[in-house]
């Protein structure tokens, strides 16, 4: 069976994988010429998820690790925050945009071919059309192209704008994650800091509409001090109206993202998109092996 996939990120080539590992010939698209980049992912995943990961990556895991983590602290910015820590690390931060180009290679020893730089629309009755103006035909499509294909499919759906950045401190402990909640300066989502190597801290916020980026830097100014020094910035989306059903139409299945498989509090897509993952392949492979219907 021919599957094309449109998407690299992890749903799109876990996806692909599993496929591969039984026999079908899988082409994968990604309309950028780097897998993984630009980075929009704060990267921090539990550890059941970790354990997924390293069973798909092996040796490969231990690389993409950045961070450790051991405890929790929030508050209200203004009061006093809670903190709990453990002795066991709790989560654990990856490089993201490294663990994607390791899912990509091992999508390639598999036999998986990956074409870089090219957009691709997807027709419903499995055909392909890329930018070029070439076709191709496919038993069944994948669409993992996120959050743009979830809005789509879902125009009324709460997807918040997120920006990212890091700045270089000193004073900050690397084993605790924290959250702040203001609901007046940001009503739908938290801030979010944590270190991700030596002497370089992240954080985050995400606001349904503009102003995005007004928030971070005042809340860097009350967290950091008015001196602190923004090394880099991301950019990104975080779905938080749930899933969006049907998951197959057609001949085309939705995964990750672009299906709305996120992590209701968080946002967070790797866990839900490797499940999400893992579920859609194993439908084709049903089909094709015992002819049922690909239902999702």
């Amino acid at each position: 069976m021919k599957v094309g996939i449109v998407g690299g990120g992890p749903a799109g080539l876990i996806t692909g994988l599993r496929l591969l590992e039984h026999g079908f010939s899988v082409d994968l698209f990604e309309e950028h010429k780097r897998i993984g980049l630009p980075a929009h992912c704060a990267g921090i995943i539990s550890l059941k998820t970790a354990e997924k990961l390293r069973k798909i990556l092996g040796k490969r895991f231990d690389r993409v690790i950045k961070s450790r983590f051991y405890g929790l602290k929030i508050g209200l910015i203004g009061g006093k925050p809670i903190e709990h820590t453990s002795r066991s690390v709790r989560a654990i931060m990856v490089d993201r945009p490294y663990l994607d180009q390791c899912l990509s290679e091992v999508f390639s020893e598999k036999g998986g071919r990956l074409h870089l730089g090219i957009k691709a629309e997807i027709i419903k009755n499995g055909k392909l059309t890329l930018e070029n103006g070439n076709k191709h035909e496919y038993d069944f499509l994948v669409d993992a192209r996120g959050v743009k294909t979830y809005v789509k499919r879902n125009k009324s759906g709460k997807v918040l704008f997120s920006v990212q950045k890091e700045i270089s401190s000193q004073d900050f402990e690397e084993e605790i994650v924290e959250i702040w909640i203001d609901k007046q300066s940001s009503p739908y989502f938290f801030y979010w800091v944590f270190k991700s190597s030596d002497e370089i801290v992240r954080t985050g916020v995400a606001c349904l509409k503009g102003g995005a980026e007004r928030l971070i830097d005042d809340f860097i100014k009350w967290r950091f001090g008015p001196n602190a020094r923004v090394l880099s910035r991301y950019y990104g989306f975080i779905i938080l109206s749930g899933p969006i059903k049907p998951f197959v139409d057609g001949k085309v299945l939705y995964v990750g993202d672009s299906a709305g498989q996120t992590k209701p509090l968080t946002g967070g897509g790797l866990a839900y998109g490797i499940s999400g993952a893992e579920e859609a392949s194993k439908s084709l492979i049903l089909n094709e092996k015992l002819g049922a219907s690909v239902n999702l």
